[in-house]
């Protein structure tokens, strides 16, 4: 029964997106696992130059009007990476997110912390939108 529950949750979550919602839910789909292998197989630089030149030229409009486009979009790939965790870390997550607001126009910025604590290297990926981090915590540069 709670089986059963979950699944029409689900059913009807996905009934609610627009189709232009369900269009960036398969896209970010499609491309965690491709992401996963090209960094893989070719490492962090030739991934995302690969994916650059597949987006389209980003113009850089400094306006509130595409924050909802922005944050739906960081919400819908944060959806797909739910059922996707086989695939899915910061760094491709980051990677899918900021591909599909390129795609869209939109520029957003690909940032790469990474720190040494207690001898150990740590390293962890997000995107930003004029300053606005999407896919992460507002703490998450210190």
């Amino acid at each position: 029964m709670a089986y059963f529950k979950i699944v029409l949750r689900k059913i009807l979550t996905l009934a609610g997106l627009s189709w232009r919602e369900r269009s960036l839910l398969v896209q970010a789909f499609i491309l965690l696992p491709l992401v996963a292998l090209s960094l893989q197989l070719w490492g962090m630089q030739r991934t995302q130059k690969a994916l650059s030149q597949f987006s389209s030229q980003a113009i850089s409009i400094s306006s509130e009007a595409l924050l909802p486009q922005v944050q739906k979009t960081a919400r819908i790939v944060g959806m797909a990476t739910q059922y996707s965790q086989l695939w899915t870390n910061c760094l491709k997550k980051s990677l899918v997110l900021w591909f599909l607001l390129h795609r869209q126009g939109i520029v957003s910025e690909l940032r790469i912390g990474v720190r040494r604590e207690l001898g150990e290297f740590q390293a962890h990926a997000w995107v930003e939108y004029q300053g606005i981090i999407l896919n992460d915590t507002p703490n998450v540069r210190s």
